[in-house]
């Protein structure tokens, strides 16, 4: 498990990070549409469900690419497995 230093400092790296894209962008992205259907999902297939809503919305946008999909599948796949690990897990919900 995380101790509780290594937490904060996550903490802060993630809230340092979610302001400069703010600051860069103008999005927040805690109040983003987008963030608020990913957190009720609860499971890999759900997050790729919506992940993959928006990428059919985008390659409709740019004329279709199936690498995109793909390579979202596989992004969803090895962060699913990330958050398996006891300390990424209890760092990331204490950000949340």
């Amino acid at each position: 498990m995380a101790s509780l230093s290594e937490t904060r400092i996550l903490e802060s790296l993630f809230q340092s990070a979610l302001k400069e894209y703010e600051k860069k962008t103008g999005v927040n992205l805690v109040g983003h549409p987008l963030a608020a259907q990913l957190e009720h999902c609860d499971n890999v297939e759900s997050i790729t469900e919506v992940l993959q809503s928006q990428a059919r919305v985008f390659l409709e946008f740019r004329g279709g690419n199936e690498s995109v999909r793909r390579m979202l599948n596989l992004t969803v796949q090895v962060l699913h497995k990330l958050t398996g690990t006891a300390s990424l897990v209890e760092s990331i919900g204490l950000v949340c």
